[in-house]
């Protein structure tokens, strides 16, 4: 079978940043489930989910999820925590630079 090289989904986006949170020894955990949801990653500290990841590999809805013009992004928002969303490989860094902000200026 020959291999055919597609865009990046958004696990690869997911397996790129998990990796990255892990050599900053940032503590994340992918498809964690509470209640009727299923966030991408989550970030904790101490016993408190501190932001909310969500990874989309296509910019088809930007100017909406930047708004916050979703139903996904107004359920996760209920929960009062940041929802951080990485729409592409170019926006990996952008999104380590949000945890490590909340990270390290969030008491636990």
């Amino acid at each position: 079978m020959d291999f055919l090289k597609h865009c990046l989904t958004g696990a690869d986006l997911q397996a790129e940043c998990y990796y990255r949170l892990k050599l900053l020894s940032i503590e994340s955990y992918l498809e964690y489930r509470h209640k009727n949801c299923r966030f991408d990653m989550i970030i904790p500290k101490g016993n408190k989910i501190i932001a909310i990841i969500e990874f989309k590999a296509y910019r088809r809805s930007h100017s909406n999820l930047r708004s916050g013009n979703t139903k996904q992004f107004k359920k996760y928002s209920s929960y009062g925590i940041p929802v951080i969303y990485c729409k592409g490989k170019d926006e990996i860094d952008q999104t380590i630079n949000q945890i490590k902000q909340l990270f390290y200026h969030i008491h636990s």
